[in-house]
């Protein structure tokens, strides 16, 4: 996945894509015979040095044929001599599996060995690794001090990485003046993570209101610099008109650009406008398609997204057991639509053994994302309590309040329907007229219902 943490709203790039970038390697030059085979001979009598120019060689192919096993078995012997350059260069193939299997620990081992040394490459793939929780457990601070000390010894690639900490507050508070400052200098060097988190930065608005025309100008830079959703994210300008007129065709044709790229927030935002008909002819089939796409990499909006198309039958026979498929995908990964959703095929029993007490666990899970509209699901589902004879409106109707003030318009329905019976509250007719007028202006169905048939208004 390419987006931060939930909270930045898939807004800053991870830092993932900066570690699977190789370490540097030295300047590839073209050996005689007589050079390599002095070469090999002092790399079989034990030096460190040749050792490791050895293993450069089979790691980078070239002069030999590229072979990460011998790459291994040359930069293994020079680590245990001390070599950092070779202690840095295993740690990445034991990080990406090259040669032999993937190990995060033994990767964090020689990297931390490597940056001990000073190594300032070593000192920024050990912070990435405490940034991102790969082989050790997520620790910002450390991240932090470790990048700081590679930028300080010249790996320039650290400032993208230590911006984006300072960005969103992690392991330190938050600076976003010093990481626009780092992120303009990584863009100098028309770095693509930098000059997307540009752009996302103003579109958020740096200083009070966004600034769409800059947003714009660094998400362009970013997508010809090689960033594959940054056209994607243009997309939303044109379908939103933020700050130029709305334009959804304009839009689909950035998100195919970005999804055609196997990005899958493009693909995932494509499909949105096959399932609505925006800037496209609606076309179920389609929709289904780009949120397979997104979904099997890992979107987890697509993936729920994906599932409601199966369990509401959307251009195909419902399919419940898929819908589950999808929805268990997303829920898994944390997304609190994908677990609501879920939570109700375990309620119902659809496409899933009928589970209520799974079906609540899910949605306090969704409650606890933030998701207000599990709050008026699990007040229905405490209401209507299938091992209880009678309604539990003193359990539900705080639920209910609070979906109620989170402006969810079931909830507010059903706050004035409880006012107007006097179900679990005192019978008040004015504040069951409010919060049923509330919902009516959003369209819900049962609250104008209610109110033509209990109070005689019409709410258009």
């Amino acid at each position: 996945m390419k987006y931060a943490i939930a909270v930045l709203s898939a807004a800053l790039h991870l830092q993932a894509a900066a570690i699977t970038q190789q370490p540097t390697s030295p300047a590839q030059r073209m050996l005689t015979k007589v050079q390599y085979e002095e070469l090999l001979d002092n790399a079989n009598r034990g030096d460190a040095h040749a050792e490791a120019l050895l293993g450069d060689l089979y790691e980078n192919g070239g002069y030999l044929n590229q072979d990460y096993e011998q790459a291994r078995h040359w930069f293994s012997l020079a680590a245990a001599q001390g070599d950092a350059r070779a202690q840095l260069e295993l740690g990445w193939l034991h990080q990406y599996g090259k040669g032999g299997p993937v190990d995060l620990k033994e990767a964090v081992k020689f990297y931390r060995a490597a940056a001990t040394q000073g190594n300032a490459t070593a000192l920024y793939f050990f912070g990435l690794c405490y940034s991102n929780g790969t082989g050790v457990d997520t620790d910002y601070p450390q991240a932090l001090s470790l990048l700081r000390q590679a930028l300080a010894k010249g790996e320039l690639r650290a400032q993208t990485s230590l911006a984006y900490l300072l960005d969103a507050g992690l392991g330190a508070k938050q600076d976003r003046q010093e990481a626009r400052r780092l992120y303009l200098l990584a863009a100098e060097r028309n770095d693509s993570r930098a000059l997307y988190n540009l752009g996302n930065m103003y579109e958020q608005g740096l200083e009070g209101s966004p600034d769409y025309v800059a947003s714009r100008r660094f998400f362009q830079r970013a997508a010809a610099a090689g960033d594959p959703t940054a056209n994607a994210r243009i997309g939303n300008h044109f379908l939103n008109g933020h700050g130029i007129p709305a334009d959804p065709a304009q839009a689909v044709a950035l998100f195919r650009q970005s999804a055609e790229l196997d990005d899958d927030y493009g693909a995932n935002k494509l499909a949105r406008c096959y399932e609505q008909g925006k800037g496209v002819a609606q076309d179920y089939e389609l929709a289904r398609r780009w949120y397979g796409v997104a979904a099997r990499l890992g979107n987890s909006e697509a993936q729920f997204r994906l599932g409601g198309l199966y369990a509401d039958g959307l251009g195909m026979t419902k399919d419940y057991a898929e819908a589950a498929n999808w929805y268990r995908q997303s829920a898994d990964q944390g997304n609190a639509e994908g677990q609501r959703r879920l939570a109700w095929l375990y309620w119902e029993g659809d496409g899933v053994r009928q589970d209520w007490h799974k079906s609540i666990e899910l949605l306090r899970a969704a409650i606890d994302g933030g998701n207000t509209l599990a709050l008026s699901d699990l007040g229905m589902l405490i209401l209507y309590d299938i091992e209880s004879a009678t309604p539990d409106y003193s359990h539900a109707l705080p639920l209910f309040v609070k979906a109620a003030q989170a402006d969810d318009a079931v909830g507010q329905m059903r706050l004035g329907r409880a006012y107007s019976l006097g179900l679990g509250v005192g019978k008040n007719d004015s504040e069951a007229k409010k919060w049923l007028a509330l919902a009516a202006r959003q369209g819900n169905t049962d609250a104008k219902i209610f109110l033509k048939n209990l109070y005689r208004i019409e709410v258009d």
